[in-house]
């Protein structure tokens, strides 16, 4: 058990600490235990339109509104963080605030914090609700003494809200390194393991980060849970934090709350940013030659997403006032995403659909947009309105030059009616902003429209796209948005169903525009298939196609990585102003492609395709060849170039096969092997428990490719193993059920036999 409950009792005017609680020893890097407040142990406090009763703290019949204050509580551990969860009956009429400050030695107090329930922390329909994080300041290091205040309101007559139970989760993370301290802690392992340079040393580098092994020291930070899904967005968080504290604390603050009180396992981000730009490693990531660690962090978006979260609380006024991000958070915000989205070819300004998602994401976002800008504040807006700002840091720091020209519908090259208008909910759409309105079948009632200047650089050909965001309203998008195209042939009428790609990127279609035309794209409300559903007015983008010779761009799988899920994805961009007659994919496995293993056809222009193969591959080919015809005639066939990829969807297997014991030797001498055939082993996760607990631990400090270790055991109980491989491509073998060997089956060796046999 990580903790057990105080429950705080009145006694003559005073209040009693009954109960004890265990906490964790040894290396344990932080301790945590709940102060409990329910029925009528609130009567401790005093106040004004309240009463308690033995349900919990509620309001006096004839009040509406009531003010309640505890008595100052002496806390059983010195704490620099608290998190406060309550659980209440509260009538939509009603209001219920809490409040909490904190104090050192009881005579000098903190400021009162508002205590919010923000739905970063808790889902729709929740009974518990789940406040801020406030962390002492980093001057007093802990606290000993904490109180709280309860406001209450309603309408006369209506129901009052009932508060039944209310909990401090206190955190004392205090007894570890600072910042300061770990900074140099890095620098000491870095020079003793330095860094593996990347393979093109003209990619953007990984910025300086505070690892695990800095930071986290305590036995449960050292799991075998990590699975792995290569990133294809970057998540901005903030940790809704106060601001109080050393950023280091705070960071194992979150981490002994994320991992025991909310039961993630771990801490939930992949890393976090302090205010001076300092980053620390988040989420265990014990493959470091895949790096993209699933995080818990964002629901679906934890697959493929990695989430930067920066420490401090940073909503705006109107969600309830927090603080800024700094210049240097943001810098190194920029330059963690710019690395991830170079190794991993991130287009910053792009969109595609995430692997547990079947709507799409921008490839650059906050927390609040994966699921449609209405269950969290996350990242808050004084940090969310940076995305634009940091789309384009990306793609500067990358040398990144997006081949689409972008129209935003608050620029001046967008107009519309001046009617009524709804915008996506906080922030939602493509650049922290969008317009929506609702489709109507009748002419009589359409009174919405919008249209987008298209101002061409150069005459030619181009693709244009629009974009309809994942916001959430109530209602689903329109199947028929209705587009009207002004380009230099005339006027084309286009429907696209907005419904069915939702979140992504739509073409119009391809039209020849040039620089002095008077080029335009209109929508309406009016459609022919719906009455109801969400038209979006959002980002428009150009793409040239030019009148130079046709090519063939290969997406996914990207040159050179290892793909792990079958049947394999590919995607490509034919890139013509010509008419795509017909398209051919080609896998083969060698480089020259003269051992074709798979060869699909298709009449006109296609883009992606899935294809499962029969069979894990160590080196994979692709090309795609399209066959295109001029507006002059004749045909022309233009390919592209081959690109190399891994697949890999079988994980390794492993057993600890080998315990054996030295004449007068204490403990055991552990071996253990796996083997993987196609990408090869690179980390092996060894366990121990004592025969018949349920908890394993994980032997740490071993080298990745260890196959031996020296075990002694703490005390004369049967031991029993078991081992967990994790290969280059990603693929972790899934825990074993049962011990693979246990201490009775350790053999008594000599020393002449016993040398050969244990290797290290």
């Amino acid at each position: 058990m990580k903790y057990k409950t105080f429950i705080l009792l009145p006694l003559l005017g005073l209040l009693i600490i009954l109960g004890w609680a265990e906490t964790r020893t040894g290396q344990a890097q932080s301790q945590s235990q709940v102060l409990t407040f329910q029925g009528e142990q609130f009567a401790a406090g005093e106040g004004q339109g309240m009463q308690m009763l033995a349900e919990g703290l509620t309001m006096s019949d004839t009040a509406v509104i009531a003010h309640y204050q505890s008595p100052v509580i002496h806390t059983p551990i010195a704490y620099n963080a608290v998190v406060t969860h309550w659980l209440a009956d509260l009538p939509e009429s009603a209001s219920l605030e809490i409040h909490l400050r904190t104090s050192p030695d009881g005579q000098q107090w903190s400021d009162w914090y508002d205590i919010h329930a923000h739905a970063d922390w808790n889902e729709p329909g929740d009974a518990w609700q789940y406040g801020d994080m406030v962390a002492v300041p980093a001057a007093d290091k802990t606290h000993h003494y904490l109180q709280f205040q309860v406001s209450a309101t309603r309408y006369w007559g209506d129901p009052s809200p009932l508060l039944r139970q209310l909990d401090f989760v206190l955190i004392d993370t205090s007894n570890g390194p600072t910042t300061a301290e770990l900074l140099a802690r890095q620098q000491e392992l870095d020079a003793a393991s330095p860094p593996q340079a990347p393979e093109n040393p003209e990619s953007f580098p990984r910025p300086s980060v505070i690892s695990r092994a800095a930071w986290c020291t305590d036995p449960a930070c050292w799991h075998n849970n990590s699975q792995y899904q290569t990133y294809t967005h970057l998540l901005m968080h903030h940790t809704v934090t106060s601001s109080g504290g050393d950023s280091a604390a705070i960071v194992r603050a979150i981490w002994e709350y994320h991992t025991f009180n909310r039961g993630w396992g771990d801490i939930g981000y992949n890393y976090l940013i302090d205010i001076n730009g300092v980053i620390f490693e988040g989420y265990l990531n014990g493959n470091y030659q895949h790096w993209d660690v699933t995080g818990v962090h964002a629901g679906a978006a934890n697959a493929g997403g990695m989430a930067a979260s920066l420490i401090g609380n940073f909503t705006s006024p109107d969600e309830g006032g927090g603080s800024i991000p700094s210049t240097a958070m943001l810098n190194a915000l920029a330059d963690l995403f710019a690395w991830k989205a170079d190794q991993r070819s991130i287009d910053p300004f792009g969109a595609s659909r995430m692997v547990q998602m079947n709507w799409g994401l921008c490839h650059i976002i906050g927390h609040r947009d994966v699921y449609g800008g209405t269950n969290t504040l996350c990242p808050g807006g004084n940090a969310f309105n940076y995305l634009p700002w940091l789309r384009n840091a990306v793609a500067s720091r990358i040398g990144f030059v997006s081949p689409h020209i972008y129209i935003d519908e608050m620029s001046s090259s967008f107009t519309k009616s001046s009617t009524n208008w709804y915008e996506g909910p906080r922030g939602c759409g493509h650049n922290g902003h969008s317009y929506y309105t609702w489709s109507t079948t009748d002419p009589g009632q359409s009174t919405n429209w919008g249209e987008w200047r298209l101002q061409a650089p150069v005459d030619g050909r181009y693709r244009i796209q629009i974009y309809a965001p994942y916001c959430v309203t109530g209602a689903p998008e329109t199947v028929g948005a209705r587009y009207t195209v002004y380009h230099a042939a005339g006027t084309s009428n286009v429907t696209v169903n907005q419904d069915a790609n939702v979140g992504l990127w739509m073409t119009v279609g391809d039209f020849d525009l040039t620089v002095s035309g008077n080029h335009r794209l209109r929508l309406t409300d009016l459609t022919t298939t719906d009455n109801g559903r969400g038209v979006w007015f959002d980002g428009v983008r150009l793409l040239h196609l030019g009148e130079s010779p046709s090519e063939v761009h290969n997406t996914a799988p990207a040159p050179d990585v290892w793909v792990t899920a079958n049947p394999v994805q590919f995607s490509w961009q034919i890139v013509t102003g010509a008419t795509v007659v017909q398209t051919q994919l080609q896998v083969a496995t060698n480089a020259d492609m003269s051992h074709v293993i798979y060869d699909q056809t298709w009449s006109g222009a296609i883009l992606e395709h899935s294809h499962a193969f029969d069979q894990d591959y160590a080196h994979l080919y692709w090309r795609v060849t399209a066959v295109v015809q001029p507006a002059g005639g004749g045909q022309l066939t233009v390919q592209s170039t081959s690109t190399h990829f891994r697949l890999d969807t079988t994980p390794p297997t492993s057993s600890v096969n080998g315990i054996y014991q030295l004449p007068d030797t204490p403990g055991y001498f552990i071996h253990w092997s796996g083997t993987d055939e196609i990408a090869g082993i690179t980390h092996y996760f060894v366990e121990y428990r004592p025969q018949g607990s349920s908890d394993w631990t994980v032997f740490v400090g071993l080298p990745p490719l260890a196959t031996s270790t020296h075990f002694i055991p703490p005390d004369s109980q049967v031991y029993e193993f078991r081992s967990r491989a994790i290969d280059a491509a990603g693929n972790a073998e899934p825990a074993h059920a049962t011990a693979d060997i246990t201490t009775n089956q350790a053999i008594l060796l000599s020393h002449a036999i016993m040398l050969p046999v244990i290797r290290r």
